[in-house]
């Protein structure tokens, strides 16, 4: 596998391949016409950006900002309750 710093190298095609192969799928998000998936690597976390109209991949970003991270457990706690 590639070593995780040399991720924002890779091409769309090649971070999808890393991230749905070996990825586990945490949450699901639909804002403003995207699909914003949540994925755990290895104790990383990748953010999947999609079309929620179609299969287009549009980026894949590793989530480094705990802010942001923070926003999909609480989402899911409210879609909870």
């Amino acid at each position: 596998m590639i070593p995780i710093e040399n991720f924002s190298n890779l091409s769309l095609m090649e971070k999808g391949a890393i991230v749905f192969g070996n990825g586990k799928l945490l949450f699901t998000q639909y804002k403003e016409g995207y699909k914003i998936s949540l994925f755990d690597l290895r104790g990383e976390f990748f953010e999947v950006t999609s079309s929620n109209e179609s299969t287009k991949l549009i980026k894949i970003e590793q989530l480094n900002d705990y802010d942001k991270l923070q926003t999909y457990y609480t989402n899911k706690e409210n879609d909870l309750t």
